[in-house]
């Protein structure tokens, strides 16, 4: 009994504890660790949520030097962060901080390929921490922002408290910075820079960089500073560029402006700190709009929905869920699809022409179809015609199909879909259609042919997949009304209202004399089931090309 206890123990069934020791021990493995099961997810997440914080990062690149990066870490995590044994390691033993601080060298070609021992090592540190709560980028100037993007994608989407960032010479590198506080939730901003041209020139970058942290420090470091103090303070020169105090998102700005002595070495000490503070309840912008307000903004401009995905992640959620909740989508007033002799499907959609960008159609090429029932498709301003091989159908890989599942997805559903078949194609292509379609919701659903009998089982699965509410079917053989009394059994329990419209040609049919006697016999046997009420209508009727007569089939309902 014991031993089989034991064959019993497996992964999924061990204790927490073992867990958490496990994971602690081969960390490197934690992320296929979080796929055993939902409990080693749930206690991997716990770890990191545990992980240590690193308290300092420097980082210090100078023209003709290796980059140098350093890490102030408590001793007690060096092993765990796996620094006790830094290769490269710089000699600090001389100096205070030795006991929590190390140093070391990375060569600067690696670091811009993003590949070696040393870039391994780092990001193994970096995925170990919780946070930094400083990192410092010193840059040379003509360096500039070069080693900004290395650095981002070795740190990943780390948090981090503050980022100091030394060296900007202009206003190049404000998108990378950008990305950095954004992607790695940055709530103080440091930046240090030699040239009052990157005040002037940055204004829409504090505008978007406030977005995404509380507050921004600029330090200025340019030649004749305290000349500058006396003859143009830099309130005045920020002020009159509309950097700071001129612009709708900082109208809250808090803008605090010393003079203190200036030492080249000493980044603390220096005559010039703006600080600018962005308070949120004072602005309203695109970025933090209320949802409901967003999700009318999107259903009223649903033409440029490509475009309104594009603002922020959150608005391209909103749009998503708008096209996943189909209920404010625009309506498909007509989509039909005919095929020909000789392997060729017909294609016409008929959209309202308020959304044609919506749809993807004002560039849309229109193929010509000589063939007379598309005629009145092809003058109107509303309608997309198009050819396609009925064997790329059967295959899926005609790029028109792309474009028709893209204006079916952004539809709440079709008014009318119609199918029409030649008696050798008969049902075949049903399935095909199915799938290209998609779950869409059908108000009427209209199939013309000769074979529709043969497929009476695929028209009952087609019209309970699309929630067909009126089923339509136009016949040219009186057999098909003989033939199909089991067919409206089943079909009768799954869509409200069923027409059986008769195309029959009267001058051409052979049983011509009896063609209303057969339709009256099956409206009189529908009646008599007692679960529908059968109708037989006479004479031309709107929609259909000479169709002589029509039985409506409504279902009964409980009374």
């Amino acid at each position: 009994m014991s031993a089989q206890k034991d064959a019993e123990i497996n992964l999924g069934n061990l204790p927490s504890d073992v867990v958490r020791k496990i994971i602690a021990v081969e960390f490197d493995s934690i992320h296929d660790m979080k796929l055993i099961t939902p409990r080693w997810n749930s206690l991997a997440q716990d770890h990191l949520i545990r992980r240590p914080v690193i308290e300092r990062v420097n980082c210090v690149w100078r023209i003709g030097e290796k980059f140098t990066i350093g890490f102030a870490i408590p001793p007690e995590h060096k092993k765990y962060l796996g620094i006790q044994n830094v290769p490269n390691a710089i000699d600090r033993s001389k100096m205070p901080d030795s006991e929590n601080f190390c140093e070391f060298k990375i060569d600067t070609i690696q670091l811009m390929r993003e590949e070696g021992n040393d870039i391994d090592f780092l990001r193994k540190v970096f995925d170990r921490c919780s946070s930094v709560k400083l990192l410092k980028i010193t840059m040379h100037i003509f360096v500039g922002g070069l080693y900004i993007k290395p650095i981002k994608r070795v740190t990943g989407h780390l948090k981090i408290d503050e980022l100091h960032l030394s060296g900007l010479y202009c206003a190049e590198e404000n998108q990378e910075i950008i990305n950095f506080v954004k992607d790695n939730t940055v709530r103080l901003l440091s930046l240090f820079i030699f040239k009052i041209e990157f005040v002037k020139e940055s204004d829409n970058f504090f505008i978007e960089a406030l977005h995404f942290v509380s507050k921004i420090k600029f330090y200025g470091g340019w030649d004749n500073v305290r000349k500058m103090a006396i003859t143009e303070p830099l309130v005045d020169v920020v002020d009159n560029n509309q950097v700071v105090t001129g612009n709708y998102c900082v109208k809250e700005a808090a803008l605090t402006v010393f003079t203190c002595a200036y030492n080249a070495r000493n980044e603390r000490d220096l005559d010039f700190n703006i600080k600018v503070s962005f308070h949120e309840y004072s602005v309203l912008n695109l970025y933090n709009l209320p949802e409901d307000v967003i999700r009318k903004i999107i259903a009223i401009g649903i033409n440029s929905i490509d475009d309104v995905k594009l603002i922020t992640p959150r608005w391209n959620l909103l749009a998503q869920e708008l096209l996943e909740n189909r209920i404010r989508c625009p309506k498909i007033k007509r989509l039909n699809y005919a095929f020909y002799p000789g392997q060729l499907l017909g294609i016409a959609i008929v959209l309202p022409s308020t959304y044609r960008k919506y749809f993807g159609m004002l560039n849309k090429r229109r193929t010509k179809n000589s063939a007379n029932f598309w005629t009145h498709f092809e003058d109107s301003e509303d309608s997309f015609v198009l050819n396609v091989e009925t064997d790329k159908l059967l295959r899926g890989e005609e790029s028109e199909f792309d474009y028709l599942r893209r204006v079916v997805d952004r539809s709440s559903s079709v008014e009318l879909l119609s199918i029409e078949m030649t008696n050798s194609i008969g049902g075949m292509y049903i399935m095909p259609i199915k799938l290209v379609t998609g779950p869409l919701k059908i108000d009427e659903l209209r199939l013309t042919g000769q074979c529709l009998n043969c497929v009476a089982d695929e028209i009952v699965d087609f019209v309970q997949y699309y929630t067909v509410r009126l089923l339509s079917l136009s016949i040219f053989e009186i057999k098909f009304v003989k033939e199909s009394e089991q067919f409206f059994i089943k079909i009768v329990s799954v869509v409200s209202v069923i027409k059986f419209v008769d195309l029959v040609p009267f001058e051409t049919n052979e049983e011509k004399t009896n063609v209303r006697a057969v339709w009256n016999e099956a409206k009189d046997w529908l009646n008599e089931t007692g679960k529908v009420t059968a109708k037989l209508e006479k004479g031309p009727l709107d929609g259909y090309y000479n169709a002589k007569m029509c039985i409506t089939v409504e279902r009964k309902t409980d009374t």
